[in-house]
Protein backbone atom coordinates (compact mmCIF):
# COMPACT_ATOMS: atom_id res chain seq x y z
CA UNK A 1 0.00 0.00 0.00
CA UNK A 2 1.90 3.11 -1.18
CA UNK A 3 -0.35 5.66 -0.72
CA UNK A 4 -2.14 5.19 2.40
CA UNK A 5 -6.11 6.14 1.37
CA UNK A 6 -9.09 7.69 3.21
CA UNK A 7 -11.66 4.74 3.76
CA UNK A 8 -15.10 5.48 4.99
CA UNK A 9 -16.60 2.71 6.83
CA UNK A 10 -20.74 2.00 7.07
CA UNK A 11 -22.10 0.72 10.32
CA UNK A 12 -18.28 2.00 12.23
CA UNK A 13 -19.75 1.30 15.31
CA UNK A 14 -20.69 -2.21 15.28
CA UNK A 15 -18.83 -5.55 15.46
CA UNK A 16 -17.54 -5.96 12.26
CA UNK A 17 -16.77 -2.05 11.83
CA UNK A 18 -15.51 -1.13 14.96
CA UNK A 19 -12.67 -3.69 14.36
CA UNK A 20 -11.92 -2.90 10.82
CA UNK A 21 -12.00 0.75 12.14
CA UNK A 22 -8.63 -0.52 14.45
CA UNK A 23 -7.37 -2.30 11.94
CA UNK A 24 -7.10 0.23 9.54
CA UNK A 25 -6.49 2.75 11.52
CA UNK A 26 -3.27 1.22 12.89
CA UNK A 27 -1.88 0.23 9.38
CA UNK A 28 -1.96 3.91 9.26
CA UNK A 29 -5.04 4.38 6.86
CA UNK A 30 -6.88 7.36 7.39
CA UNK A 31 -10.66 6.51 8.86
CA UNK A 32 -13.62 8.09 8.60
CA UNK A 33 -16.22 6.45 10.64
CA UNK A 34 -19.85 6.56 9.44
CA UNK A 35 -22.42 6.51 12.13
CA UNK A 36 -26.50 7.32 12.65
CA UNK A 37 -27.21 10.24 15.14
CA UNK A 38 -28.58 7.59 17.70
CA UNK A 39 -25.81 5.22 17.58
CA UNK A 40 -24.64 3.31 20.75
CA UNK A 41 -20.33 5.02 20.21
CA UNK A 42 -19.22 2.72 22.97
CA UNK A 43 -16.72 0.24 20.63
CA UNK A 44 -15.41 3.01 19.05
CA UNK A 45 -14.38 5.13 22.09
CA UNK A 46 -10.88 3.47 22.00
CA UNK A 47 -10.12 5.16 18.58
CA UNK A 48 -11.63 8.61 19.04
CA UNK A 49 -8.91 10.79 18.53
CA UNK A 50 -7.71 8.65 16.27
CA UNK A 51 -10.41 8.40 13.55
CA UNK A 52 -12.74 11.09 12.17
CA UNK A 53 -16.41 10.58 12.70
CA UNK A 54 -18.95 11.33 10.50
CA UNK A 55 -23.05 11.64 11.95
CA UNK A 56 -25.64 10.66 9.09
CA UNK A 57 -29.22 11.16 8.93
CA UNK A 58 -31.81 8.78 9.67
CA UNK A 59 -32.48 9.05 6.07
CA UNK A 60 -29.36 9.06 4.62
CA UNK A 61 -30.11 13.40 3.21
CA UNK A 62 -26.70 14.10 4.13
CA UNK A 63 -24.52 11.47 2.77
CA UNK A 64 -22.88 13.58 -0.31
CA UNK A 65 -22.21 16.35 1.73
CA UNK A 66 -20.33 13.51 4.07
CA UNK A 67 -18.74 12.28 1.10
CA UNK A 68 -17.73 15.54 -0.25
CA UNK A 69 -16.17 16.92 3.02
CA UNK A 70 -14.35 13.83 4.11
CA UNK A 71 -13.18 12.77 0.30
CA UNK A 72 -12.83 9.23 0.50
CA UNK A 73 -10.92 7.23 -1.73
CA UNK A 74 -12.64 4.28 -0.67
CA UNK A 75 -16.28 3.03 0.82
CA UNK A 76 -16.31 -0.10 2.90
CA UNK A 77 -19.80 -0.96 3.60
CA UNK A 78 -20.15 -3.21 6.93
CA UNK A 79 -23.40 -2.07 8.02
CA UNK A 80 -26.56 -3.97 7.88
CA UNK A 81 -29.15 -6.16 8.86
CA UNK A 82 -29.44 -9.64 9.67
CA UNK A 83 -32.66 -10.10 10.85
CA UNK A 84 -34.34 -13.49 10.75
CA UNK A 85 -37.64 -14.12 8.90
CA UNK A 86 -39.78 -12.64 6.00
CA UNK A 87 -42.57 -11.07 7.98
CA UNK A 88 -43.59 -7.78 7.30
CA UNK A 89 -41.48 -6.20 10.18
CA UNK A 90 -38.78 -8.37 8.85
CA UNK A 91 -38.83 -7.14 5.47
CA UNK A 92 -39.06 -3.66 5.79
CA UNK A 93 -36.21 -4.02 8.63
CA UNK A 94 -34.15 -5.70 5.79
CA UNK A 95 -35.15 -3.94 2.78
CA UNK A 96 -33.95 -0.46 4.45
CA UNK A 97 -30.93 -1.46 5.86
CA UNK A 98 -29.70 -4.10 3.04
CA UNK A 99 -30.81 -2.24 -0.11
CA UNK A 100 -32.37 1.28 0.32
CA UNK A 101 -29.32 2.74 2.57
CA UNK A 102 -26.32 1.09 0.48
CA UNK A 103 -28.45 2.66 -2.33
CA UNK A 104 -28.47 6.23 -1.52
CA UNK A 105 -24.72 5.65 -0.59
CA UNK A 106 -23.88 4.64 -3.99
CA UNK A 107 -26.33 7.37 -5.77
CA UNK A 108 -24.53 9.39 -3.33
CA UNK A 109 -20.94 8.24 -4.51
CA UNK A 110 -21.51 8.39 -8.05
CA UNK A 111 -22.74 12.30 -7.37
CA UNK A 112 -19.05 12.89 -5.40
CA UNK A 113 -16.82 11.03 -7.88
CA UNK A 114 -16.01 8.46 -5.44
CA UNK A 115 -15.94 5.26 -7.37
CA UNK A 116 -13.96 2.60 -4.98
CA UNK A 117 -16.49 0.23 -2.68
CA UNK A 118 -15.10 -2.78 -0.64
CA UNK A 119 -19.20 -4.31 -0.04
CA UNK A 120 -19.66 -6.85 2.54
CA UNK A 121 -21.87 -10.25 1.37
CA UNK A 122 -22.59 -13.65 3.07
CA UNK A 123 -21.70 -17.35 1.60
CA UNK A 124 -25.80 -17.52 3.03
CA UNK A 125 -26.21 -16.43 -0.94
CA UNK A 126 -24.75 -19.73 -1.89
CA UNK A 127 -27.30 -22.70 -0.75
CA UNK A 128 -25.66 -25.61 -1.98
CA UNK A 129 -22.35 -24.26 -3.49
CA UNK A 130 -24.51 -22.00 -6.04
CA UNK A 131 -23.47 -19.16 -6.93
CA UNK A 132 -26.56 -17.38 -5.95
CA UNK A 133 -29.36 -19.11 -4.09
CA UNK A 134 -30.47 -17.83 -0.99
CA UNK A 135 -30.93 -19.83 2.54
CA UNK A 136 -33.30 -16.45 3.51
CA UNK A 137 -34.60 -13.37 2.75
CA UNK A 138 -31.63 -11.33 4.29
CA UNK A 139 -28.95 -13.36 2.02
CA UNK A 140 -32.04 -12.25 -0.54
CA UNK A 141 -31.41 -9.05 0.06
CA UNK A 142 -27.81 -8.60 -0.13
CA UNK A 143 -27.90 -10.44 -3.31
CA UNK A 144 -30.44 -7.15 -4.08
CA UNK A 145 -27.65 -4.78 -3.19
CA UNK A 146 -24.92 -6.37 -5.11
CA UNK A 147 -27.50 -6.52 -8.37
CA UNK A 148 -27.59 -2.34 -8.31
CA UNK A 149 -24.07 -2.22 -7.92
CA UNK A 150 -23.64 -3.52 -11.41
CA UNK A 151 -25.76 -0.45 -12.05
CA UNK A 152 -23.33 1.91 -11.03
CA UNK A 153 -20.55 -0.19 -12.16
CA UNK A 154 -21.98 0.66 -15.45
CA UNK A 155 -21.68 4.50 -14.39
CA UNK A 156 -17.62 4.06 -13.33
CA UNK A 157 -18.28 2.10 -9.68
CA UNK A 158 -15.54 -0.30 -9.18
CA UNK A 159 -16.75 -2.53 -6.42
CA UNK A 160 -15.34 -5.98 -4.70
CA UNK A 161 -17.85 -7.86 -2.69
CA UNK A 162 -16.32 -10.23 -0.14
CA UNK A 163 -18.59 -13.20 1.29
CA UNK A 164 -18.15 -13.77 4.84
CA UNK A 165 -19.02 -17.27 6.55
CA UNK A 166 -19.42 -17.16 10.53
CA UNK A 167 -17.17 -14.55 12.13
CA UNK A 168 -16.60 -14.57 16.14
CA UNK A 169 -13.98 -12.43 17.87
CA UNK A 170 -13.57 -10.67 21.57
CA UNK A 171 -16.06 -8.37 22.20
CA UNK A 172 -19.11 -9.83 19.35
CA UNK A 173 -22.20 -9.03 21.25
CA UNK A 174 -24.58 -9.97 18.38
CA UNK A 175 -26.94 -12.99 18.40
CA UNK A 176 -24.46 -15.50 17.31
CA UNK A 177 -23.48 -19.23 18.25
CA UNK A 178 -20.19 -18.11 19.63
CA UNK A 179 -21.40 -15.44 21.76
CA UNK A 180 -24.01 -17.80 23.29
CA UNK A 181 -21.74 -20.84 24.10
CA UNK A 182 -19.53 -18.11 25.96
CA UNK A 183 -22.81 -17.06 27.86
CA UNK A 184 -23.86 -20.93 28.56
CA UNK A 185 -20.17 -21.73 29.72
CA UNK A 186 -20.91 -18.84 32.64
CA UNK A 187 -24.35 -19.62 33.32
CA UNK A 188 -24.72 -23.70 33.25
CA UNK A 189 -27.84 -23.26 31.02
CA UNK A 190 -29.19 -25.77 28.69
CA UNK A 191 -28.27 -24.71 25.03
CA UNK A 192 -30.72 -26.45 22.44
CA UNK A 193 -29.13 -27.42 19.04
CA UNK A 194 -29.59 -29.27 15.85
CA UNK A 195 -27.96 -32.59 15.24
CA UNK A 196 -24.93 -30.36 14.77
CA UNK A 197 -23.33 -32.45 11.44
CA UNK A 198 -23.61 -29.23 8.94
CA UNK A 199 -19.68 -28.06 8.89
CA UNK A 200 -19.08 -24.54 8.67
CA UNK A 201 -16.25 -21.66 7.92
CA UNK A 202 -15.92 -19.77 11.17
CA UNK A 203 -13.51 -17.11 10.79
CA UNK A 204 -11.71 -15.19 13.51
CA UNK A 205 -12.31 -11.52 13.26
CA UNK A 206 -8.59 -10.20 13.09
CA UNK A 207 -8.39 -12.43 10.01
CA UNK A 208 -11.19 -11.06 8.67
CA UNK A 209 -9.57 -7.58 9.07
CA UNK A 210 -6.73 -8.48 7.79
CA UNK A 211 -8.85 -9.76 4.38
CA UNK A 212 -10.63 -6.15 4.19
CA UNK A 213 -7.19 -4.41 4.43
CA UNK A 214 -5.91 -6.96 0.97
CA UNK A 215 -9.24 -5.82 -0.76
CA UNK A 216 -8.58 -2.01 -0.26
CA UNK A 217 -4.59 -3.27 -2.08
CA UNK A 218 -6.98 -4.71 -4.76
CA UNK A 219 -9.27 -2.28 -5.40
CA UNK A 220 -6.88 0.50 -4.99
CA UNK A 221 -4.58 -1.10 -8.06
CA UNK A 222 -8.12 -2.16 -9.88
CA UNK A 223 -8.95 0.19 -12.63
CA UNK A 224 -11.41 -1.07 -15.14
CA UNK A 225 -14.97 -0.59 -13.41
CA UNK A 226 -16.72 -3.84 -12.49
CA UNK A 227 -17.93 -6.28 -9.39
CA UNK A 228 -15.76 -8.72 -8.44
CA UNK A 229 -16.60 -11.06 -5.69
CA UNK A 230 -14.50 -13.00 -3.42
CA UNK A 231 -14.88 -16.02 -1.01
CA UNK A 232 -12.53 -16.03 2.48
CA UNK A 233 -12.41 -19.95 3.78
CA UNK A 234 -11.37 -21.09 6.55
CA UNK A 235 -8.06 -23.11 7.13
CA UNK A 236 -10.21 -26.06 8.42
CA UNK A 237 -13.96 -26.23 8.12
CA UNK A 238 -15.31 -28.09 11.41
CA UNK A 239 -18.99 -29.38 11.93
CA UNK A 240 -20.78 -27.67 14.50
CA UNK A 241 -20.01 -31.17 16.63
CA UNK A 242 -16.39 -30.41 16.45
CA UNK A 243 -16.41 -26.71 17.05
CA UNK A 244 -18.14 -27.67 20.39
CA UNK A 245 -15.61 -30.03 21.04
CA UNK A 246 -12.67 -27.55 20.14
CA UNK A 247 -14.65 -24.88 22.59
CA UNK A 248 -14.76 -27.30 25.15
CA UNK A 249 -10.71 -28.25 24.99
CA UNK A 250 -9.65 -24.72 24.68
CA UNK A 251 -11.58 -23.10 27.73
CA UNK A 252 -11.73 -25.83 29.69
CA UNK A 253 -15.23 -26.28 30.15
CA UNK A 254 -18.34 -28.73 29.46
CA UNK A 255 -20.99 -27.17 27.48
CA UNK A 256 -24.69 -28.34 28.67
CA UNK A 257 -25.97 -29.25 24.82
CA UNK A 258 -29.26 -30.60 24.00
CA UNK A 259 -28.36 -32.38 20.67
CA UNK A 260 -31.00 -32.57 17.99
CA UNK A 261 -33.73 -29.94 19.64
CA UNK A 262 -33.79 -27.82 17.06
CA UNK A 263 -34.47 -29.38 13.23
CA UNK A 264 -32.16 -28.50 10.69
CA UNK A 265 -33.89 -24.74 9.07
CA UNK A 266 -35.68 -25.79 5.43
CA UNK A 267 -32.42 -24.48 3.52
CA UNK A 268 -29.50 -25.54 6.12
CA UNK A 269 -25.73 -25.24 4.98
CA UNK A 270 -24.64 -28.76 5.69
CA UNK A 271 -21.39 -27.89 3.53
CA UNK A 272 -19.28 -24.81 2.70
CA UNK A 273 -19.38 -22.79 0.17
CA UNK A 274 -16.32 -23.46 -2.07
CA UNK A 275 -17.37 -22.23 -5.67
CA UNK A 276 -16.01 -18.64 -5.20
CA UNK A 277 -12.88 -16.82 -6.09
CA UNK A 278 -9.77 -16.39 -3.33
CA UNK A 279 -8.90 -12.94 -2.83
CA UNK A 280 -5.59 -12.27 -3.71
CA UNK A 281 -2.95 -12.54 -1.33
CA UNK A 282 -5.42 -13.59 1.81
CA UNK A 283 -5.20 -16.89 3.42
CA UNK A 284 -6.99 -17.61 7.09
CA UNK A 285 -4.04 -17.51 10.17
CA UNK A 286 -5.57 -17.88 12.54
CA UNK A 287 -6.93 -21.77 13.86
CA UNK A 288 -10.01 -21.83 15.21
CA UNK A 289 -8.43 -23.65 19.17
CA UNK A 290 -6.54 -20.34 18.78
CA UNK A 291 -8.96 -17.55 17.97
CA UNK A 292 -11.69 -19.42 21.30
CA UNK A 293 -8.92 -19.26 23.09
CA UNK A 294 -8.66 -15.74 22.44
CA UNK A 295 -12.27 -14.84 23.17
Amino acid sequence: MAVLPTVLITGANGFLGSRFSAHFQACGISVVALVRGAANMAALLPLESKIKIAVMSDDGSNLEEILSQFRPDIVVHAAGSAVQGDDAESSQALIKANVLFPTLLLAAMKKTGVNRLINTGTIWQHYQDKDYKPTALYPATKQAFEDIILHYCHEGLIAVSLHLPDVYGPGDTRPKLIPALLKVAQSGETLPLSPGEQIKDWLYIADVARAYEKAIDHILATQQPGHQIFSLPSEQPVSLKELIETFETTRGVKLPIEWGVRPYHAREMMAPWRSGASLPGWRAQISLAEGLKNL
